[in-house]
């Protein structure tokens, strides 16, 4: 039996390659015959749509499929934040249809596979990948051991270095005050960001506009500020931590933040925060203009653990992970660029503190 093999096109991306054979797999079918698959071998594959997040596609597999199938089975690899986060970005409806509904999560292609068989001995297959675009800069955080370490994303704003957290007073329910460590108003974070703000946070406001409803169907948290009425910029879907469900509070997923309009020459720092300082290692996903970077996780502290229990009593574990400046091109179209950020006391580590709130 043999198998085929083409490069598959994935512009930025790094390349994949299409396989289409007949090798055995768990399905199984009734009769023989044959089949000839013809996937995608590129994105401009006229087969193919340019898809934003939230977009419905129908994987038609007779638009693949020479033959007669009795079985079919539709399945996304696992790339990027998806990989990692115990529940996916996107959406497959249907997979073991003719016909699946495809719905994707994030700025990025998504790579799909095709099995269809008619005999248990005569399965073939085949992977493409799907286009899917973005607009201005998203920023996407995942982390191993996500349904028991509370891992924060923050965006500071482009227009001061103040700190990321800083003490305030609060009461408790019996009316006693104390000092707590807060966020501030300078960053976007799961208090100030999401579309239900808690603890009677104001919305964050870097002085872009908001974006149109449209726009916003995007996401992330799509439905959540469609019920708002309201898209701001920058906007976080939802905080990934061990209280959830709620409409922000969630358990096993990406923390991901978008701002649709970012200035030209505005240059936006990244930092993750581990709230509850449990084992985890952090990943971190930049898309900006068609453009996907992978930052390494930090090598220090071990497991990004610093043994202090943070949460509001210390800033705890902080890794500064990049600092991304956006630029306008004459098309209107945004790039950036992405500065991996270095320890300033010894430059071979990543930007890594315990209980220092600085910038």
């Amino acid at each position: 039996m043999v198998c085929s093999r083409s490069a598959l096109a994935l512009g930025a991306a790094v390349a994949v390659h299409l396989t289409a054979c007949g090798a055995r797999s768990e399905l199984l079918g009734r009769e023989a015959g044959e089949l000839t698959l013809d996937c995608p071998t590129t994105l401009d594959d006229p087969r193919l749509v340019m898809l934003t997040p939230g977009d419905e596609f129908p994987l038609d597999a007779a638009q693949f499929v020479a033959g007669w199938p009795k079985f079919y089975k539709w399945s996304v690899l696992d790339d990027d934040c998806d990989g990692t986060a115990t529940n996916r970005s996107y959406v497959l409806e249907d997979p073991t249809s003719a016909v699946a509904t495809f719905i994707p999560g994030r700025p990025s292609p998504y790579r799909v596979r095709l099995e269809v068989a008619i005999s248990p001995t005569d399965t073939k297959s085949c992977e493409f990948a799907l286009p899917v675009q973005g607009r201005g800069l998203r920023v996407e955080l995942c982390w191993s051991n996500d349904e028991e370490a509370d891992i924060d994303l923050y965006l500071h704003s482009p227009f001061n270095q103040n700190p990321y957290l800083t003490w305030q007073a609060h009461f408790n329910d019996y009316g006693h005050e104390s000092s707590i460590l807060s966020d501030t108003a300078d960053t976007c974070n799961v208090m100030n960001c999401t579309p239900v703000l808690r603890e009677v946070s104001s919305r964050v406001n870097f002085g872009y506009a908001a974006s149109s409803a449209a726009e916003c169907k995007g996401g992330p948290g799509a439905q959540a500020f469609a019920d708002l009425g309201f898209c701001p910029n920058p906007r976080l879907g939802v905080d990934n931590n061990t209280h959830g469900p709620s409409i922000v509070e969630v358990s096993g997923t990406a923390e991901r933040l978008q701002l649709d309009n970012p200035g030209d020459g505005h240059t936006f720092r990244v930092m993750v925060r581990n709230f509850n300082d449990r084992p985890a290692r952090p990943r971190l996903f930049v898309y900006c203009g068609g453009t996907r970077t992978a930052l390494a996780p930090p090598a220090e502290p071990v497991n990004f653990v610093g043994n202090v229990d943070s949460r509001h009593a210390s800033a705890g574990v902080m890794w500064r992970a990049v600092d991304i400046t956006a630029h306008h091109g004459a098309d209107g179209r945004v790039s950036c660029d992405l500065t991996v950020l270095k320890h300033p006391a010894d430059p071979s580590l990543p930007y890594v503190t315990i209980d220092d709130p600085s910038y």
